[in-house]
């Protein structure tokens, strides 16, 4: 009997070990950095206060920016706050200051990627591609790239997706345009 119990109480234990590891996987993230899903802009103003420009559009909504943030080395990014029904925060885009960078961002790009895996997980890659030399159209505009690189990776979490987006161009003379681009936004799921 002594040694059934110890049998019933080894197998809770390794249990409970079990759902803590389990439980730890599904740790929620909600929001990005002082932000949080639901917030108002006037509870954005007083998490940043004087880093935000603040624009109103022809419409009436307002957009909230913060320029010339530095996320990782010299690399100045935009920050971007979208909001639902225009005043409930659900969607921060982080990306260098001008679209594509003409130089080659793969080092801060692998950089930026080895600090999301450290804080997230090895998250869910949804493409990794390389591609050899070809016609590129972007926009009204055909180039021919020496080669390409896309990588796109998901993590999820109950209140939170987060996407990670790299993408390069390599053109002759050792040309290159880079962009990386880090979306968080409010998981629908955690409204139903």
């Amino acid at each position: 009997m002594v040694k059934k119990n110890r049998l019933i109480l080894l197998i809770i234990a390794i249990s409970c070990i079990a759902l803590d590891a389990y439980g730890a996987e599904l740790a929620d993230v909600k929001g990005w950095q002082n932000t949080y899903w639901g917030m108002s802009p006037q509870e954005l103003e007083a998490a940043y206060g004087n880093q935000l420009n603040k624009e109103t559009n022809p419409d009436g909504t307002v957009t909230y920016t913060i320029k010339n943030f530095s996320l990782f080395a010299e690399t100045l990014f935009e920050v971007q706050f979208f909001w639902r029904d225009g005043v409930h925060l659900s969607k921060v885009i982080i990306s260098p200051e001008s679209l594509y960078e003409k130089v080659d961002l793969t080092g801060l790009a692998e950089q930026i990627l080895s600090s999301l895996k450290g804080k997230y997980g090895e998250g869910r890659t949804v493409k990794s591609e390389s591609s050899p030399s070809s016609n590129v159209i972007i926009g009204n505009k055909k180039f021919f790239t020496m080669g390409s690189k896309f990588v796109q990776i998901h993590w999820s979490y109950p209140s939170t997706l987060i996407e990670y987006r790299f993408h390069k161009f390599e053109y002759a003379q050792s040309r290159y345009e880079s962009s990386i681009m880090l979306i968080y936004q409010e998981n629908e799921q955690s409204k139903l």
